[in-house]
C-alpha cells in the first residue's frame, strides 16, 4: 500500500512538473540565440544565455555567418520560438526588425521564419520582448553614461537640468512633466560636441505601466534627439543606471503597502505572520510620505541573521521591488536617499536599541530616521490594540472596534485627542463614565490617542 502511495505521489509530481513546462507564456527573464549562423550551431546545450540588461531586454555580441540562419529560443528547449515575419528574412547592421512569438513543440518549418545575415561579420544584437523588436548593429562597446548627465526637452518646458548622482550607482531626479519629450545629453547646451543618449528603440513612452526601462544608444547627431515621450502630465522620476547603461522612468504613484524586515525588527525577516505590525502607514500631512513607528533592537535574545540591519519591501514577497541604501550599513539616523532600482542587497543599520520613527518620501525617494526614545515600548508583543501603552492609565481604557477607536472611563471625565504619528489632528471629543468616546471610521495606520495627560499608540 505504501509503495502504491509513493507511486501515485510521483505521478502527481511529474504531472505538475510537466504542466509547468508546458506553459505557453513568454519568459522575460531569459533568451537564447541559436542557428547555424551562430558559433553554437543548433546545439541548445552549448548556447549561453543572452545578456539581460533590463526586464525583457537582451543583448548578444558575436560573429554571424552570412547566408546561414538564426532565431531565438525562450528556454533551453525547442518549444518557445522567437523569429522573423517572413521566410529567410535578410538582416543587416543598422536596422530594426519585428519579431514573432510561437509556443509549439512541433513547429512546422513553413512557419519557422528564421533570420539570415546579409554578410559574415561581428554584430551586436538587441532583443526587446516588451515591444517584440530586434535591433541589429555593428559590433559595439556597451554605452557608458557620462560624468555629468543633463535632461532637457519640451516636457521640461525647454529648460535643462543636471541629474544628481547617487552613490556612484545612478543619476536620479524627480520632475513635474508636461506632454512632450525628454532628452538626455552630456552638456548643459547642445553643441557640435554634445553626445545624446536615446532609447535603443523608437517610440518609448514613459507614461504607461508601473515603470519603463530603456536600453541606451548614443549619438552626436542632432537629428536623433527625439528622446523619450511623455503623454500625460504629472510627477515623474528619471533614473540613469550606470552599471546597466539604461534609463528607467516611473510616473509617481504612492505605494499602497511597505513593510519593514530585518534582524533588528520585531518579527525579524518574517513578513507573513503579522504584517500589520511591520507595515508603514500613510502620512496624514503629506500624500508622498509613509511612516512606521516601533521598537527596533540590536539583540532580541535569539540568534538572528544580520541582527542590527533592515530593508523595506513593497509587497509581502521577496520578488517585488525592495528599497535599500546606496551604501552598505548606512545608519538610519538622519535623512538620506534610498535605491528602488535593484543593485546589491545592502541594508540600513540601527546604532542602538530603542523606539524609532521612520518616514519615507516615496516621490523624492528619501528615508528619514529618528530615534524617539532609547527605551522600547514592546512593539510586536500582544495587546488589545495591537500596540501597548507608552504610559498606562487604568481610569481610561482604549480599544479598537470596527475601524474606530473607542475610549471608556470608569468615573472620570476627560478630553480625547486622536492624532497621526506625525502630529496631525485626526479627531477629538470627550469621554465620561456614561458616554464613551468613539472616533469616526479610520484608515489603516498608527494613531496617538491622548486622554487627559496620558498617551497611547494604537494600531488599526
Amino acid at each position: 500500500m505504501k509503495k502504491l502511495f509513493l507511486q501515485l505521489c510521483f505521478m502527481v509530481t511529474a504531472s505538475v512538473a510537466a504542466a509547468a513546462d508546458m506553459s505557453n507564456s513568454m519568459e522575460l527573464s531569459r533568451l537564447y540565440i541559436i542557428g547555424d549562423a551562430t558559433p553554437y550551431q543548433w546545439n541548445i546545450g552549448e548556447t549561453p544565455e543572452m545578456d539581460r540588461i533590463a526586464e525583457g531586454v537582451f543583448r548578444w555580441s558575436g560573429k554571424l555567418e552570412g547566408g546561414r540562419e538564426f532565431k531565438f529560443l525562450n528556454a533551453r528547449d525547442f518549444h518557445k520560438h522567437i523569429f522573423g515575419t517572413s521566410c529567410r528574412q535578410s538582416v543587416s547592421a543598422g536596422s530594426t526588425y519585428a519579431l514573432t512569438y510561437v509556443a509549439d513543440w512541433a513547429l512546422d518549418g513553413s512557419r519557422d521564419f528564421k533570420f539570415v545575415p546579409s554578410e559574415t561579420a561581428d554584430y551586436t544584437i538587441y532583443v526587446d520582448l516588451n515591444t517584440m523588436m530586434m535591433s541589429v548593429r555593428e559590433l559595439e562597446e556597451p554605452v557608458r553614461l557620462p560624468a555629468t548627465l543633463y535632461a532637457t526637452g519640451s516636457a521640461l518646458g525647454g529648460s535643462t537640468v543636471a541629474l544628481p548622482l547617487f552613490g556612484n550607482a545612478e543619476y536620479k531626479a524627480t520632475f513635474q512633466l508636461t506632454p512632450g519629450n525628454i532628452i538626455l545629453q552630456d552638456t548643459p547646451e547642445a553643441t557640435a560636441e554634445t553626445t545624446f543618449y536615446t532609447p535603443l528603440f523608437d517610440g518609448v513612452d514613459i507614461t504607461f505601466g508601473t515603470a519603463c526601462s530603456s536600453s541606451l544608444t548614443k549619438s552626436v547627431s542632432s537629428c536623433q534627439r527625439q528622446g523619450w515621450s511623455v503623454s500625460i502630465p504629472g510627477t515623474y522620476t528619471i533614473y540613469g543606471i550606470i552599471e546597466d547603461a539604461n534609463v528607467y522612468a516611473r510616473r509617481f504613484r504612492q505605494y499602497k503597502e511597505l513593510y519593514l524586515v530585518g534582524g533588528c525588527c520585531p518579527l525579524g525577516w518574517n513578513y507573513w505572520t503579522a504584517p500589520q505590525s511591520i507595515r508603514f502607514s500613510p502620512s496624514a500631512t503629506s500624500p508622498e510620505e509613509m511612516v512606521w513607528e516601533g521598537t527596533l533592537k540590536t539583540n532580541w535574545g535569539e540568534n538572528r541573521e544580520e541582527p542590527n540591519k533592515f530593508k523595506i519591501l513593497t509587497a509581502q514577497d521577496w520578488g517585488s521591488v525592495s528599497f535599500h541604501p546606496y551604501t552598505a550599513d548606512e545608519t538610519i539616523i538622519g535623512e538620506s536617499g534610498y535605491r528602488s532600482t535593484g543593485g546589491p542587497d545592502v541594508k540600513w543599520t540601527i546604532p542602538q536599541s530603542g523606539y524609532y520613527r521612520i518616514t519615507l518620501n516615496t516621490a523624492k525617494e528619501t528615508l528619514r530616521g529618528q530615534l524617539v526614545s532609547a527605551v522600547g515600548y514592546g512593539i510586536g508583543e500582544p495587546s488589545v490594540t495591537g500596540i501597548p501603552d507608552a504610559a498606562r492609565n487604568e481610569k481610561f481604557k482604549i480599544r479598537v472596534s470596527s475601524s474606530s477607536i473607542v475610549v471608556t472611563a470608569d468615573s472620570s471625565a476627560a478630553d480625547v485627542v486622536v492624532t497621526s504619528v506625525d502630529g496631525a489632528l485626526v479627531c477629538k471629543g470627550r469621554v465620561d463614565h456614561s458616554q464613551p468616546f468613539t472616533s469616526r471610521r479610520l484608515t489603516h495606520g498608527v494613531y496617538l490617542v491622548t486622554v487627559s495627560t496620558q498617551c497611547k499608540r494604537v494600531l488599526l
